[in-house]
């Protein structure tokens, strides 16, 4: 693109609009990646985070109530056994509470994770269904050598099955916060270096540009101050070569119409100066004859 077609002042601001753009692509781009890393750390923080919280209460939940399913067996004592029935009731309220945070509206951030949360509530479903059968018919000392032995076959199998289900969807949120935690640093470190990179290539484009400018200004004005400098040492046959369509090539231009005004001037005095030469010795002459 020849920028001496451009008039000086739509030069300079296609110049300076070309550094805002430049400067905007990088803005806007580094926006971007800052939205993708708010995006992972979102994930951790509004998902996975709080459902390990969650899962951490369920797994202290059913440890607990595990623990007070034995008790009600080893405690015989009526008082003692209002108060581990008090408390197993408490835990359940504890656990269903637990599944309206979590299960039944959502923490659930994939369908990965919605699999194995309904296998674990499945899971815990049947546990609590034996382990209320135990809380049901441990009033009954008579009951408890049956009971104790379905605590460590039926009750225990049930109790390992929802355990391990619950430990997969933890397993699952650590995953995921890892697999999180490891792109926000790989776009915190690719985004560093485009941003630098974009960054040095704005500021060589706009090197580039800047000189560009400068070079379709400066150039032509050397022209026009030496074209000048030669008419006004005398030479009027001095070289005026115009291009473009701006402000420095009208002054060209201009300066090439008085040097050929000049040089029409020049010529016209030269010619007048020798018509009088002439006719100064035609009448030198002219006396000269009549003399003699």
């Amino acid at each position: 693109m020849n920028l001496s077609q451009i008039k000086l002042a739509p030069r300079l601001g296609l110049a300076f609009a070309s550094m805002v753009l430049l400067f905007l692509v990088l803005g806007f781009f580094s926006l971007r990646q800052m939205a993708n890393l708010q995006e992972q750390t979102s994930t951790v923080v509004d998902n996975n985070l709080p459902t390990l919280m969650v899962l951490a209460d369920y797994r202290r939940s059913l440890e607990a109530l595990r623990r007070q399913e034995a008790l009600m067996l080893l405690d015989t004592a009526p008082a003692e056994r209002e108060k581990r029935f008090k408390y197993y009731d408490q835990l359940l309220v504890k656990l269903d509470q637990l599944d309206k945070i979590y299960v039944t509206p959502t923490l659930i951030g994939s369908p990965g994770e919605e699999r194995l949360a309904a296998a674990f509530k499945k899971d815990l479903a049947t546990y609590l269904a034996g382990a209320a059968r135990v809380r049901q018919s441990s009033a009954d000392t008579g009951q408890h050598p049956v009971l104790i032995s379905y605590m460590l076959t039926e009750t225990q199998a049930q109790y390992s099955a929802a355990s391990e289900q619950l430990e997969k969807v933890v397993q699952y949120n650590v995953d995921q916060s890892k697999d999180a935690s490891q792109m926000a640093i790989q776009i915190h470190s690719n985004g560093r270096n485009w941003i630098v990179g974009a960054m040095l290539a704005a500021a060589g484009l706009a090197a580039l540009l800047a000189w560009a400018v400068v070079r379709s200004i400066v150039r032509p004005l050397n022209r026009a101050i030496d074209t000048a400098q030669q008419v006004s040492q005398g030479n009027l046959a001095v070289e005026m070569r115009v291009e473009g369509r701006d402000e420095v090539a009208l002054l060209l231009e201009s300066l090439g119409q008085m040097r050929d005004r000049l040089a029409q001037v020049v010529g016209d005095v030269r010619g007048n100066a020798e018509s009088v030469a002439t006719a100064s010795a035609q009448i030198a002459q002219g006396n000269h004859d009549l003399s003699s």
